[in-house]
């Protein structure tokens, strides 16, 4: 059986192959000790998260029983990474504090979540490849512009 730390691990590698494929350097941090997972291009620090799809066709990511809060650490990118089928959330640190806040978690839909045919907010960072292409401050100037509408408890994105 293969356990939950098994495949987080499993998530980084696909990652990192994903970054060399589209021309990246990646670094691999040899202690994980400031929830940092990989350094692409000798400046952007990576937190990867992986979750398997559930029943109603979303996925659930969380900061880990010990680490507490989902957006613990130092990176500049959070990848979010939807197994079966794979979907990538690249997502800059500021706008997912924005609708994350302190929250131990979230949960997310690729495909549109109500009748009215509103997706989840975040889902406009679902293949963001061209952040790696950025330094730290360039990607927070155009986080700093996107805002996650609504309050936490009228957010597409669900959060715990």
């Amino acid at each position: 059986m293969t356990t939950t730390l098994a495949l987080g691990k499993a998530s980084e590698y696909e990652l990192t192959a994903e970054l060399l494929r589209r021309g990246h350097n990646v670094a691999i941090p040899v202690v994980d000790d400031h929830a940092v997972d990989l350094v692409v291009n000798y400046r952007l620090r990576v937190q990867v998260k992986s979750s398997q799809r559930n029943r109603q066709g979303g996925y659930s990511f969380s900061g880990g029983v010990a680490s507490g809060s989902l957006l613990r650490g130092s990176a500049e990118i959070f990848v979010l990474y939807g197994r079966g089928p794979d979907v990538w959330w690249i997502i800059p640190r500021s706008a997912l504090e924005r609708c994350a806040g302190d929250a131990k978690g979230i949960g997310l839909n690729p495909k549109p979540t109500s009748r009215s045919g509103k997706s989840t907010e975040l889902n406009e960072w679902i293949d963001a490849w061209h952040l790696f292409e950025m330094g730290a401050e360039e990607i927070e100037t155009i986080s700093a512009r996107w805002e996650c509408i609504g309050s936490a408890g009228s957010k597409a994105a669900r959060v715990w």
